[in-house]
């Protein structure tokens, strides 16, 4: 299908809707009209999209033009989805593989637009209420039934595998636990570190307040069989249940049985977590109560902030004021990546938790280490993910940040940036859809614009270029601009239209 993506009652007057059933004989492209769960006999791609006028979700066909691509790249192998961070430094998620792609080349697509009558056309029909709010109310049916999620949004705003689709040189797998769930229903079989994760959060999740526990009711929730199992377990353990559920009371019980809160967990990457993070700093990188962080700082000496403050505003500059006031130390670079709490801290937080860690004198240009990159780097490396990156890249400058930093991986990630290299050595920049590489291959000598540039961020991009940015190259030879080009954002072009240096 091209140009502007017909809707639902011009696709049935054309005979192009196909209803789900188990006994379908796979079709190239068509639209599923209704879905029931329990069996799965087409493969079916739900899509999330996004609707770019009042009337219409894609008056100029741009989306879809962007998806019928992806699709199509994902089919003949060109398109390279990304596993997410954490399951690729634990050599997890290999990206899809030919039968995957078979899947989709055979598949059947949901897009809401099509599958489901419009608002103008069930008033029309005087069916508003019997047919098409059963239809809208199915959604979460669709969803369950689809065999493959994706979230298309090219390059406008910035979610089971779930693919996101930046643009047509660009799509990654996400972590689906990476986001906070305000309502929802999970069936788990069996008390896995899920079912403990999700029972321990829900009252964050639900927007609830959080309840303390008896020990023994502490053990028969989360399933532990005594205080010694719950301390000794390695995965969502007794401490990481405590903390998570923001239990203070319980947290000083296990402390007190000689539970290791410094101990790392390990087998949690299913949840996003790195082996070997300490329980303690897994709790705190996820926003337990300041009764709680007061509570542990004593027994750790280094827990670095990595605050996920999208609307947490306050909680996050109290955890702050907590953790500075206890003398924890937000300055020492953090394992694996070897960056600053506030490098990080910078990735999700809000403006108002920056500036308070900017207060407590963390340095806005730190000594490099690891990745290579500083605070303002990770402004615009996150500028995508954090609707806060545009308020803390001109904080940051008016701290004194360096403008025109060049990143300069150490050791191990500086062997890596020179293999990633390599691979482009052989490969145009442009024609690989995987970011991560480009990103590891354009890092030594990147400056924060050049980053912006690269990820394709036209407000961040803007402020860095309205404060003075120099166009310098990094170590490959490329500038912003060869940046920009070579992941599709011509539309920066005239923005980054200045003189090299």
């Amino acid at each position: 299908m091209d140009g502007i993506p017909l809707s639902h009652h011009e696709l049935k007057e054309r005979g192009l809707l196909h209803k789900w059933r188990p006994d379908c004989i796979p079709l190239q492209f068509v639209c599923c009209l209704t879905c029931s769960s329990g069996s799965r006999g087409m493969f079916t791609i739900f899509v999330s999209h996004q609707w770019l006028s009042s009337k219409h979700p894609d008056p100029d066909g741009q989306q879809l033009a962007v998806l019928r691509s992806t699709l199509q790249g994902i089919v003949d192998g060109s398109l390279q989805v990304e596993p997410d961070a954490i399951s690729s430094m634990q050599g997890q998620g290999g990206g899809l593989t030919s039968r995957s792609r078979e899947d989709v080349s055979n598949g059947f697509v949901f897009l809401d637009w099509f599958a489901i009558p419009s608002i103008t056309v069930r008033t029309m029909e005087g069916n508003t209420m019997p047919e098409g709010l059963r239809a809208v109310r199915s959604i979460p049916a669709y969803v369950e039934v689809a065999d493959l999620f994706v979230s298309l949004v090219p390059e406008l705003i910035t979610e089971t595998s779930v693919i996101v689709v930046l643009g047509p040189k660009e799509a990654k797998f996400i972590h689906p636990l990476a986001n906070r769930i305000s309502d929802g229903d999970f069936t788990v079989e069996g008390f896995s570190d899920s079912y403990r994760f999700l029972l321990a959060r829900t009252p964050v999740m639900l927007g609830q307040t959080s309840k303390s526990r008896s020990t023994k009711t502490f053990l028969e929730d989360f399933k532990f069989s005594s205080l010694e199992s719950a301390g000794s377990h390695s995965g969502m353990g007794g401490i990481l249940c405590a903390a998570f559920s923001e239990d203070a009371g319980m947290l000083r019980v296990l402390a007190n049985s000689r539970a290791d809160v410094n101990s790392g967990v390990s087998g949690l990457g299913n949840l996003g977590f790195f082996d070997g993070q300490s329980a303690l700093l897994l709790a705190t990188r996820h926003l337990c109560s300041v009764g709680v962080l007061l509570y542990c700082c004593p027994m750790y000496h280094a827990v670095p902030i990595i605050i996920a403050a999208e609307s947490m505003v306050e909680p996050s500059l109290r955890h702050v004021h907590a953790l500075v006031a206890a003398g924890t130390d937000l300055h020492t670079p953090v394992f694996p990546m070897g960056l600053t709490p506030l490098t990080c801290a910078i990735s999700h937080a809000c403006h108002r938790t920056v500036e308070a860690m900017l207060l407590a004198k963390c340095d806005p240009n730190p000594e490099l280490s690891g990745l290579g990159y500083g605070p303002l780097h990770s402004a615009a490396a996150f500028s995508r993910e954090n609707k806060h990156a545009v308020e803390i890249t001109r904080l940051l400058l008016s701290h004194g940040a360096d403008l025109n930093l060049q990143a300069r991986p150490c050791h191990a990630f500086k062997i890596i940036s020179w293999a990633a290299r390599a691979y482009f050595h052989v490969v145009n920049l442009g024609c690989s859809s995987m970011m991560s590489l480009k990103v590891l291959a354009s890092l030594p000598g990147l400056t924060p614009v050049g980053f912006a540039a690269l990820l394709g961020d036209s407000a961040v991009t803007q402020v860095l270029v309205d404060a003075g940015a120099e166009m310098l190259t990094n170590e490959r030879g490329d500038s912003p601009s060869d940046l920009a080009m070579a992941n599709l954002h011509e539309g920066l072009l005239p923005c980054l239209s200045t003189f090299s240096i």
